[in-house]
């Protein structure tokens, strides 16, 4: 294999990021010139100017577009990585290969019809965990070559081009069509259907008032209802199809030090990553998903979730717990003994912490009351109803945290439940924790208990992990395991 190797984003690039470019133009000036003709009537020359901003538009963005692909390259010289971007500011970016975290292949459906494939590498970053250091578009065959060199070199092994095919070494598992819809229906949120069921409840109780008598003067505001309320079902549905065709081709494997993640059918990805670069395993329930007693598991590391449209570090799909310990074992066996820790609920002294709450929302809502009733009195029932619906509310959540919420300082790993109807339960090797931090409240530090934060290698989303309220003695033990 040959010492420097020289890439460059595939010709559709142009085409892509003009059409993403042109789009945004388009949108700004089509606002500001339909409100300009709202103003003073559409006149033949107004159209005229339009299509000539649009095709001057598309030249300059599809010109500019094509000078940045032809000057841009990726080269690979020993064990670095060289971004070179040869335009008005020529800029060059270099990158350790020792350093990389991943290395993912992505598919949308125009690179699905072009036979092209973007890749996306991620480092091992604090200053970059939130955004993908290096983007290229290939063909696929190239793709999985790029990918391939750049694995080899950041482990310092010779270089196997189809390293992820098929072998007798690889362990792998592959999703079946019942798994991955049963999946989707796992992943439904208690929001959705809340919000489904009162837009059903309103249709119902508008149709219901319909008289003969007033039919012609609600006819038009119940048939707008019904318009939105269908809009927003047919956003809502759409959303759950695609928790169904999201994961449709799911296979995942390990291959002696790396795990191999792909799925997907309207956007195909393909995650590798090495096993040292895992920072930390968390098994997830919607409240669907707990009541059917259903984990999924995810993986946090640098790069699986750094992009805007990735809503998870998705990594198996929702079984029974018996079956997610089998797979783990197989898959990285690294967490063996993990989900068999018990973890240590809260002390019931947490309770007292929600007293001065309490006693300042009573406050305000008497307060309330008195107002309402000087200059609004018939507004004082729905201030008391308001008032026990969202105590009740806060209870209910009060109580589902305090059966969820739990932890464990563990020999191996710290184990960190959270949640309220839905729950996380959060695995880490305490070498992967970068810092605590710990905080007591007067009346948690006369009960001897405190909570805190520990923070990760991750995305924003995934650095800092809250700790429930715990022992001070545990939070001794655990800043001994820093150590």
């Amino acid at each position: 294999m040959e010492n420097n190797i020289k890439f460059r984003n595939h010709i559709s690039i142009i085409l892509e990021n003009s059409i993403r470019t042109i789009g945004t133009v388009l949108l700004i000036f089509g606002l500001n010139f339909i409100s300009d003709i709202g103003e003073t009537g559409i006149q033949f020359s107004d159209i005229l100017l339009l299509i000539g901003v649009i095709v001057v538009a598309i030249g300059l963005v599809v010109g500019l577009h094509a000078i940045i692909w032809a000057r841009t390259y990726i080269s690979i010289e020993e064990n670095m990585l060289i971004v070179e971007k040869n335009t008005l500011n020529k800029k060059r970016n270099t990158i350790n290969l020792k350093t990389v975290s991943n290395v993912n292949l992505e598919q949308n459906i125009l690179e699905m019809i072009l036979g092209t494939s973007k890749v996306k590498l991620d480092t091992n970053s604090l200053s970059t965990a939130d955004q993908t250091d290096v983007k290229i578009v290939l063909k696929r065959a190239e793709a999985e070559k790029f990918r391939s060199i750049v694995l080899a070199k950041a482990e310092g092994r010779e270089v196997i081009l189809d390293e992820v095919k098929e072998d007798e070494d690889a362990t792998t598992l592959i999703g079946e069509l019942g798994d991955i819809i049963l999946h989707g229906l796992f992943s439904v949120r208690i929001s959705t259907i809340i919000v489904l069921i009162i837009l059903f409840g309103i249709q119902f109780y508008m149709m219901s008032d319909i008289g003969l008598e007033n039919l012609g003067e609600t006819i038009l505001e119940v048939g707008a209802s019904l318009l939105v309320a269908f809009w927003y079902i047919v956003v809502m549905i759409w959303g759950l199809a695609k928790e169904f065709v999201k994961y449709i081709g799911f296979k995942i494997k390990r291959k002696e030090d790396k795990v191999y993640l792909s799925y997907g059918l309207i956007k195909k990805v393909a995650y590798s990553v090495p096993v040292d670069k895992i920072n930390a395993v968390r098994l997830t329930q919607t409240w669907i998903a707990r009541l059917a007693k259903r984990d999924m598991v995810e993986i946090i590391n640098v790069g699986m979730d750094d992009d805007e449209n990735e809503t998870n570090t998705f990594f198996l799909l929702y079984s029974k717990l018996e079956t997610i310990q089998e797979q783990l074992h197989m898959l990285l066996p690294e967490f063996d003994g993990a989900i068999e820790i018990k973890e240590e609920k809260q002390s019931k002294a947490v309770w007292l912490l929600s007293v001065p709450w309490l006693i300042l929302y009573i406050a305000i809502v008497a307060v309330a009351y008195m107002f309402m009733a000087d200059y609004a009195p018939e507004l004082k029932e729905a201030i008391i109803f308001a008032a026990v619906v969202i105590f009740l509310w806060r209870l209910i959540s009060k109580i589902a945290a305090f059966l969820t919420k739990g932890i464990k300082v563990d020999e191996k790993f710290l184990k960190i439940v959270d949640g309220k109807f839905a729950k996380r339960t959060l695995f880490v090797k305490y070498d992967k924790i970068q810092y605590i931090t710990g905080k007591q409240c007067v009346i948690a530090k006369q009960f001897k208990i405190q909570k805190g934060t520990i923070s990760l290698l991750a995305s924003m989303k995934n650095r800092i992990h809250e700790l429930p309220y715990f022992k001070e003695n545990d939070m001794e033990q655990l800043k001994n395991k820093l150590i």
